[in-house]
């Protein structure tokens, strides 16, 4: 997948960072923890729907959450924290499905298999950072009557990103230019 991304430069200065500082900064340890809540304040979760040890026969399960004390908000993922406000992980057998700004949600089944699994919902701050205490699980029983196809031609490579352009060391010009880049076995979103 090739895509063209237009850089906008700022005063800080006119040359285009190495890949290699790029992905070294990607890689800095965290500095401690984001959590902005007020003491008292902490989100609640209930599972409403699939109720805990439901037998499941569709190849999709409705997930219906009652949620207080948190404010769901999608516009804000990956800004800076702000309090009792966020969206919430949605992780099925302890692997993250996705992030969902909406109490009301369904669970497509495909390549999932038959039997015993684990839903779980958390919420998470802005920053993606999940507040685990208010974690909560059911599971469901998965007997799909009728299963659905599994979905296959995955390439399941090593993922990759490679700048086609500029060039490492490259001096650009003018307010705005593309960045150019590769990407492989990896779905942007």
């Amino acid at each position: 997948m090739r895509v063209c991304v237009f850089w906008r430069f700022s005063s800080i200065g006119k040359r285009v960072l190495p890949l290699i500082v790029i992905a070294a900064l990607l890689l800095l340890p965290d500095s401690g923890s984001h959590e902005v809540r007020a003491q008292g304040t902490e989100p609640q979760i209930t599972i409403v729907s699939p109720k805990d040890g439901e037998v499941v026969t569709a190849n999709a399960v409705p997930i219906i959450l009652q949620i207080s004390n948190w404010t769901l908000d999608c516009s804000l993922a990956g800004t800076p924290n702000k309090a009792g406000t966020g969206h919430w992980h949605l992780l099925l057998d302890k692997g993250l499905v996705n992030m969902i700004c909406d109490p009301v949600s369904t669970l497509i089944l495909q390549n999932v298999k038959p039997g015993k699994h684990l839903l779980a919902a958390v919420p998470a701050q802005n920053d993606h950072e999940e507040l685990e205490k208010a974690e909560v699980k059911a599971t469901f029983d998965y007997q799909p009557a009728h299963p659905l196809p599994p979905v296959t031609g995955l390439n399941l490579g090593k993922p990759s990103v490679t700048i086609l352009s500029p060039k490492n060391g490259a001096t650009v010009s003018g307010q705005t230019f593309s960045l150019v880049f590769d990407v492989r076995n990896f779905r942007l979103s």
